[in-house]
């Protein structure tokens, strides 16, 4: 069970069925009667002339979603914005659709999964950027370039170095991950981490470019997922070993079950 990159679109007909961000096994639905929502005072004032539309309606909206797991039901609380919008069945026929945008979600679900070793400095980073993709991208994508430093140090790659006649130095991002890339673990991430890099700088640079995407950060996002899953989680490794025994036998591979000694009656 995963999110998906739909989950994550700028508008949405409905509020999306995340993955709980703490239990990480129920969906968040919304609660009775979420969301909540208010048009906005320049659309009460339009309302009252004779020439205003439907489909011109702006609104707020704010919901409560609860986890559906039973055992954790955790209340999430979601806002933003809201607009109206002409849809048209599978007939044809039009029909006003209301869209929801949202901008603020907490506690924010995580866009990828992280394994259980990630290390903790690398875990907050990228909880601080789910919780800044949805009104501010560009300081979500700052928050995986902290993720990616803070990846680099729990690998003991050093943040500075000595230099005379300054004395202790900074060393950048780039300098960083070309270090881990010469050691024997960080050679096949590298690059990965170079391209989460120069995402990243899109995020902390401003230089004109054109601004940050959602869809930047969501691929940002799915870059350090890769990273953290090729160094941290034996999923890989675990596939690795049922392939080699398929291939091995010919076929499926069923577990051994051991035969239960029966103790006689006496």
């Amino acid at each position: 069970m995963a999110n998906t990159p739909d989950h994550w679109r700028e508008w949405v007909t409905r509020l999306p069925a995340w993955i709980c961000p703490r239990c990480k096994e129920g969906r968040l639905k919304p609660a009775e009667n979420a969301p909540v929502e208010v048009p906005t005072a320049s659309t009460k004032a339009g309302r009252q002339s004779p020439d205003w539309e439907p489909d011109w309606d702006e609104g707020v909206f704010s919901a409560i979603m609860i986890c559906d797991n039973e055992k954790c039901a955790e209340a999430v609380t979601v806002s933003g914005r809201t607009s109206v919008d002409v849809d048209f069945n599978h007939e044809g026929h039009p029909f006003l659709s209301t869209y929801y945008k949202i901008l603020f979600a907490f506690p924010s679900p995580v866009p990828i999964s992280m394994p259980i070793h990630t290390p903790d400095g690398v875990k907050s980073a990228l909880i601080a950027a789910a919780g800044l993709l949805w009104a501010t991208p560009d300081a979500a994508m700052n928050k995986l370039r902290q993720a990616v430093e803070a990846f680099l140090s729990a690998e003991k790659i050093p943040s500075t170095t000595t230099k005379k006649p300054r004395g202790r130095v900074r060393l950048s991002l780039h300098c960083r991950i070309t270090r881990y890339g010469e050691t024997p673990k960080g050679l096949p991430l590298a690059s990965a981490l170079l391209a989460a890099k120069w995402l990243g700088n899109a995020g902390s640079h401003d230089d004109g470019s054109a601004s940050v995407t959602r869809d930047d950060v969501l691929l940002a996002f799915q870059v350090v997922e890769h990273v953290l899953d090729e160094r941290y989680s034996d999923r890989r490794q675990k596939l690795l070993q049922q392939i080699t025994a398929v291939n091995k036998k010919k076929g499926p591979v069923r577990p051994t079950r051991r035969k239960t000694r029966v103790k006689p009656p006496f």
